[in-house]
């Protein structure tokens, strides 16, 4: 292989961008692309990693790439823009052509001849021949691609809010690359990138044949390699339809099953029978390990074929997690046993919301009256434990082999005892409230929200014959998103005109926490007066302190860490599938 020619290497902290103005990011002359492309995937393979990846690991290739080429630092940005498009590679390959988008800036436009206008969505090219957006918008459409001529950071986050990206292969100058990428990465939405051959807001340039080379990339080979998690969360809806779920619990009999049978099938997210099913898929629909590509582009007629063969149509869900293939992993129907775990992690859902609403004397839930306020605490408590009874036995009588069976079993209930504990621990804390260190509030955390992250996505992976060493992932990954979950909830309880609901009810607050760990004198004692005499942070001048003291910005470092911990947990994993579904759970939780 041919060393690309480059100046002599420098440390990194100490890098230049000889050949950029000051302040510009470095983009490498053309001649020099193909051989640096080559050198990269050729160490993607060597390196054998698995996507998605943060900014920081995509950082850390392209220093060891520096290192091993002997490349001055200033090919940084750019290696790392050519990793990150080599590890997606076979997942956007994988996407029928119909479900990408193509993202061209309109700074590639002749400006001074260019007559097109542009509405809410970009430019409107009248296919003039001007420039070369109106050929490669016209390639990527025969294509079956959706074309936007647009800015690339706000279109691009604009249509991720709207779930309506599946995969993106676009066009930009590497500043705007830089600002997307966060978007792109905290959804790990699958995309590849061509830079603009120089930076400047008119009459760039692109090098064409890399982005018709990316527009045919397609994959023959990639059916049943991934999972369609839309068709997957349109299935688990109908589990809970009235008639689906009589058929699993049986018809209602008596008024106790009646009354829990409707609770049951109310209005829900569903959220833990899907990600238990979809950690489920994620696992069963192959290894997901990354294998050396074949980088030739197939053409067109190929795809079509593929397609054809293996039709998959699709709509995307706004907010939730999608992935698409040609051909969907997704076996219909599912087996029985992962459709019994998931009917029973939502009686045992339901169940808690009757005790939580309770506890919390709530009037409403999705708009109707709670089950206790219509039926009664005493028949809302006999419902809920019906449900509890009802689902622990869908667990044991799933179909599973004896041995899943008995380690789902310890996992839900070891998962249901760490949840009563950390529940208990905030009601009797509120039954004779005294101020809390940051530690403590942490460790009511820990045991009231991770555990049934754990529950939620470890029968799953139970039911997915998971190796040991992804349990031990999903246990790391689902302990720091717990965490930084509830922090994120409180804090947004402290926003002025958010969600006042806990704040009025008096919980631990690791605001609140923080700043009485920080405050001395007469600050001290008014958080402390504030924890014990029931006001909060529902207080003007407790939030001037706490503002003061600067605690809701070291809660949101706080909140950061646990992120970056949930993140870094799912490093070691090799199932690619498995890796992107917790990627994108972070990325909801958090977006």
């Amino acid at each position: 292989m041919t060393p690309v020619t480059a100046t002599p290497a420098t440390p990194h902290k100490e890098r230049i961008r000889a050949d950029a103005a000051p302040g510009k990011f470095f983009v490498p002359p053309a001649n020099e692309w193909d051989t640096l492309l080559e050198q990269v995937q050729a160490f993607v393979t060597t390196r054998q990693t698995t996507p998605p990846l943060t900014f920081s690991e995509l950082e850390t290739e392209a220093d060891a790439l520096l290192l091993e080429q002997g490349l001055d630092a200033h090919y940084r940005e750019f290696l790392i823009v050519l990793i990150n498009n080599e590890i997606w590679r076979p997942v956007v390959a994988a996407i029928p052509f119909g479900r990408r988008t193509l993202l061209l800036p309109p700074c590639l436009r002749a400006t001074q001849q260019c007559k097109a206008e542009f509405d809410e969505y970009g430019l409107l090219c009248e296919q003039c021949g001007g420039c070369c957006i109106g050929g490669l918008s016209e390639a990527a459409e025969a294509l079956g691609y959706a074309v936007l001529v647009a800015e690339g950071t706000s279109i691009v986050s604009t249509l991720l809010e709207q779930g309506a990206i599946d995969a993106v292969i676009g066009v930009s100058c590497m500043p705007s690359l830089e600002r997307t990428f966060p978007h792109m990465a905290d959804k790990a939405v699958p995309g590849m990138a061509i830079p603009l051959l120089q930076e400047g807001c008119e009459n760039t340039l692109v090098m064409e044949d890399w982005v018709r080379t990316f527009l045919n990339l397609s994959s023959e080979d990639a059916s049943g390699d991934y999972l369609d998690l839309n068709a997957l969360k349109e299935s688990v809806e109908t589990w809970f339809k009235p008639d689906t779920v009589t058929e699993v619990l049986g018809t209602g009999i008596t008024e106790t099953e009646t009354i829990s049978i409707d609770w049951l099938t109310k209005s829900g997210k569903r959220w833990r029978p899907f990600l238990t099913a979809a950690v489920y898929e994620a696992l069963r629909s192959g290894d997901g390990r990354p294998q050396t590509a074949d980088h030739r582009p197939q053409t067109a007629d190929s795809q079509s074929a593929v397609d054809e063969q293996h039709p998959c149509p699709s709509v995307p869900i706004s907010g939730s997690p999608t992935l698409h293939t040609p051909q969907s992993t997704l076996h219909t129907p599912l087996p029985s046993p992962v459709h019994n775990v998931a009917i029973a992690i939502e009686c045992i859902h339901k169940a808690s919301l009757i005790y939580d609403d309770i506890q919390d004397r709530d009037e409403k839930r999705y708009g109707e009256s709670t089950v206790h306020e219509k039926h009664g605490v005493p028949v809302a408590l006999t419902a809920a434990l019906f449900l509890l009874g009802r689902g622990y036995r869908l667990i044991a009588e799933c179909g599973a082999s004896p041995e899943q069976t008995n380690a789902m079993l310890q996992l839900a209930t070891r998962g249901h005892c760490d949840l009563c504990l950390g529940q208990g621990a905030e009601l009797c804390w509120m039954e004779e409230p005294t101020p809390l260190t940051a530690d403590e509030v942490i460790d009511i955390f820990r045991y009231k929200t991770a555990p049934s992250f754990e529950v939620v996505f470890g029968l799953g992976a139970l039911l997915g014959d998971a190796e040991p060493a992804e349990h031990e992932v999903i246990k790391n990954f689902s302990l720091a998103i717990g965490i930084a979950y509830q922090i994120q909830d409180d804090l947004l309880d402290y926003q002025r005109g958010g969600d006042v609901d806990d704040v009025k009810k008096h919980r631990p607050s690791i605001v609140l926490a923080i700043a009485h760990d920080r405050a001395e004198g007469d600050q001290r004692r008014a958080l402390a007066n504030a924890w014990c005499n029931n006001s909060g942070l529902d207080s003007e001048a407790t939030r001037q302190i706490v503002s003061q003291l600067g605690a809701e910005t070291t809660a949101r470092e706080l909140l950061e860490r646990h992120k970056s911990e949930a993140l870094t947990a799912l490093r070691p994993l090799k199932n690619r599938n498995l890796k992107i579904l917790l990627h994108r759970i972070a990325g909801k939780l958090f977006g």
